[in-house]
């Protein structure tokens, strides 16, 4: 791969759940790209992060009024609402930054009280990337990694005007309109409220200047108990993003480490990368075992301790034993991943087959010695053709390349700061994007 990984879900794009496989590595994935970059979850542009707000700040109005909406289905609300007006006044084209598009066609008018039920809106709406950023950057308080144990913090309640206890002015306008729009008083699609929330809401339309200053503020700040490393890490990223977006004739390599970045953090970057290319190459080996077993006419088995390995698996192996070498080299301390590399480097192949089919247990399982189909097993090359389309995409080369793997963090980050500079359909325009939920 020598292109941009993307970090994000597309519209009406969801990973399978049922073949997703993590391999227990979902920690060590999560622990790479915050240290490529803190503090931003899979935020990619700015008004995720308002859609996010104005919901906590929605549902605790609401709670004063005895209404016991959670945060969860004002969020998703909110974000129904926003997609609906940008597709409706788009003609239903498709975007990146949109959500719902099959869902919400066929509605001709949006309430809060259907916008709010679960059933409503997509099963992997923006807010769920925003809920490790929203306390990182010190605009929500909670003692929990609930969303819905979310509070609005008082540093975002200076900041902007989202409820009763707000003295932030930003917003407040727009605040009370959606206040009203739940208490079935603003009916969105009459033309004045409708052009009124469309040019605030929107995910096609631009944060206006005052929201761009604002936010690029919170992304220098953080939040006051997050760690002076991680706020100075997040600081030296974005301007290195920002430079690649004012020079886009720039070509970031692995040889060449931009002086903004120091010597730990481009290690940790090179470190990340060499993990995920073992990660990616592992399931490659376990794709291949599934395409076998799925050729077989009879029992679909294999028994490590008896039978060969097929070619097309011991091709797959040769390769995880050298991404594994790779990594190693490096010298990293993440022990979950210093344990996967040592797994992969085992001196047999059918040690590392089993500690892989172990790892899984979804699409392929272990029975003493002999691995067997799992609940998602499907054994078709077009199965597993069709997984690899919908979790990520190599984008168009035509404007930036990173080095190879690089995280996705990364890729969100000089999107979020094209956003924060008004510039953000520029690159969409040059990079047609699938984006894939950080795992």
């Amino acid at each position: 791969m020598n292109g941009i990984t993307w970090g994000l879900l597309g519209p009406d794009t969801v990973t399978s759940t049922r073949r997703a496989r993590t391999l227990g590595l979902g920690f060590t994935v999560r622990f790479f790209n915050e240290q490529a970059v803190p503090g931003i979850g899979g935020v990619w542009y700015g008004k995720q992060l308002w859609y996010a707000l104005l919901g906590v700040a929605l549902a605790s109005k609401l709670k004063i009024n005895n209404q016991k909406n959670t945060n969860i289905q004002c969020a998703n609300a909110i974000e129904a609402l926003s997609c609906w007006l940008a597709l409706d006044h788009n003609g239903w084209k498709p975007d990146p930054r949109l959500r719902g598009a099959n869902k919400l066609k066929n509605n001709k008018e949006i309430t809060f009280e259907r916008a709010s039920k679960s059933s409503f809106y997509v099963t992997q709406p923006m807010r769920m990337v925003t809920v490790k950023a929203l306390p990182a950057l010190g605009l929500v308080q909670s003692d929990a990694t609930r969303f819905n144990q979310y509070q609005l913090s008082e540093e975002c309640l200076r900041r902007f005007g989202l409820g009763t206890n707000s003295n932030g002015v930003y917003g407040r306008e727009l605040f009370e309109n959606i206040y009203q729009w739940s208490q079935g008083k603003c009916d969105v699609d009459k033309a004045r409220y409708k052009k009124i929330l469309y040019a605030s809401l929107s995910p096609l339309e631009p944060m206006d200047e005052t929201f761009r200053r604002l936010l690029t503020d919170v992304l220098h700040c953080g939040s006051k108990t997050e760690p002076h490393a991680s706020k100075q890490r997040r600081r030296n990223a974005l301007q290195w993003v920002e430079g690649l977006r004012q020079q886009p004739e720039q070509v970031p390599s692995w040889d060449s480490r931009p002086t903004m970045l120091d010597v730990e953090h481009w290690h940790d970057l090179q470190t990340g990368a060499a993990f995920f290319a073992l990660r990616d190459q592992s399931l490659e080996v376990l794709d291949a075992l599934e395409l076998y077993l799925g050729t077989l006419p009879d029992s679909r088995s294999f028994d490590l301790n008896k039978s060969t390995l097929p070619n097309s698996v011991l091709s797959a192996l040769a390769k995880l034993r050298q991404r594994a070498s790779e990594y190693l080299v490096l010298g990293h301390s993440e022990p979950t991943a210093l344990q996967f590399s040592r797994e992969c480097s085992a001196e047999a192949n059918a040690a590392i087959v089993r500690h892989l089919v172990e790892r899984d247990g979804r699409v392929l399982r272990l029975m003493g010695s002999v691995v067997l189909p799992g609940p998602a097993f499907e054994g078709s090359s077009s199965s597993n053709h069709a997984e690899a389309e919908v979790s990520g995409e190599e984008a168009d080369q035509r404007r930036l390349k990173w080095p190879a793997g690089m995280s996705s963090r990364m890729s969100n980050l000089f999107y979020l700061n094209a956003d924060l500079h008004g510039d953000l359909d520029t690159w969409l325009s040059a990079a047609p994007l699938t984006h894939s939920e950080e795992s």
